[in-house]
Protein backbone atom coordinates (compact mmCIF):
# COMPACT_ATOMS: atom_id res chain seq x y z
CA UNK A 1 0.00 0.00 0.00
CA UNK A 2 2.76 2.48 0.90
CA UNK A 3 4.66 1.62 -2.26
CA UNK A 4 1.60 2.25 -4.44
CA UNK A 5 0.93 5.61 -2.79
CA UNK A 6 4.61 6.47 -3.24
CA UNK A 7 4.37 5.68 -6.96
CA UNK A 8 1.20 7.75 -7.32
CA UNK A 9 2.75 10.72 -5.48
CA UNK A 10 6.22 10.26 -7.07
CA UNK A 11 7.77 9.80 -3.61
CA UNK A 12 10.72 7.42 -3.33
CA UNK A 13 11.32 5.59 -0.07
CA UNK A 14 14.87 5.38 1.28
CA UNK A 15 16.19 3.09 4.03
CA UNK A 16 16.76 4.79 7.37
CA UNK A 17 17.68 3.90 10.91
CA UNK A 18 20.13 1.48 12.41
CA UNK A 19 18.27 0.15 15.41
CA UNK A 20 14.73 1.02 14.28
CA UNK A 21 14.72 0.09 10.62
CA UNK A 22 12.29 1.79 8.28
CA UNK A 23 12.00 3.39 4.86
CA UNK A 24 10.95 7.03 4.55
CA UNK A 25 10.28 9.50 1.76
CA UNK A 26 8.78 12.97 1.54
CA UNK A 27 7.19 15.06 -1.16
CA UNK A 28 3.97 16.77 -2.14
CA UNK A 29 0.68 15.23 -3.17
CA UNK A 30 -2.56 17.02 -3.98
CA UNK A 31 -0.98 20.30 -2.89
CA UNK A 32 -0.01 19.03 0.58
CA UNK A 33 3.24 17.89 2.17
CA UNK A 34 3.36 14.13 2.60
CA UNK A 35 5.84 11.84 4.33
CA UNK A 36 5.50 8.10 3.76
CA UNK A 37 7.00 5.60 6.20
CA UNK A 38 7.26 1.84 5.92
CA UNK A 39 8.53 -0.12 8.96
CA UNK A 40 10.99 -2.90 8.16
CA UNK A 41 10.40 -4.70 11.44
CA UNK A 42 7.88 -7.27 12.60
CA UNK A 43 4.43 -5.67 12.85
CA UNK A 44 4.31 -5.88 16.65
CA UNK A 45 7.52 -3.80 16.81
CA UNK A 46 6.60 -1.22 14.17
CA UNK A 47 5.60 1.36 16.80
CA UNK A 48 9.24 1.63 17.88
CA UNK A 49 10.01 3.82 14.87
CA UNK A 50 7.44 6.44 15.83
CA UNK A 51 9.72 8.78 17.80
CA UNK A 52 12.58 8.87 15.27
CA UNK A 53 10.13 9.29 12.39
CA UNK A 54 8.27 12.15 14.07
CA UNK A 55 11.59 13.84 14.82
CA UNK A 56 12.84 13.46 11.25
CA UNK A 57 9.55 14.55 9.67
CA UNK A 58 9.14 17.42 12.17
CA UNK A 59 5.60 16.19 12.75
CA UNK A 60 3.24 15.67 15.67
CA UNK A 61 1.34 12.51 16.61
CA UNK A 62 -1.86 14.10 15.32
CA UNK A 63 -0.30 14.27 11.84
CA UNK A 64 -0.12 10.47 11.53
CA UNK A 65 -2.39 8.24 9.48
CA UNK A 66 -1.70 4.53 10.01
CA UNK A 67 -2.53 2.12 7.18
CA UNK A 68 -2.42 -1.63 7.73
CA UNK A 69 -3.91 -4.70 6.09
CA UNK A 70 -4.32 -7.21 8.94
CA UNK A 71 -7.40 -5.87 10.64
CA UNK A 72 -9.37 -8.17 12.94
CA UNK A 73 -7.24 -11.28 12.56
CA UNK A 74 -7.35 -13.83 15.35
CA UNK A 75 -4.18 -13.93 17.51
CA UNK A 76 -1.45 -15.98 15.86
CA UNK A 77 -2.90 -15.65 12.36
Amino acid sequence: MVEKLGETAAIRLHPKGFIHRYEIGSGRYAGRSLTLVKPLTFMNRSGEILKPVLREAKAARDDILVVFDSLDLEPGV
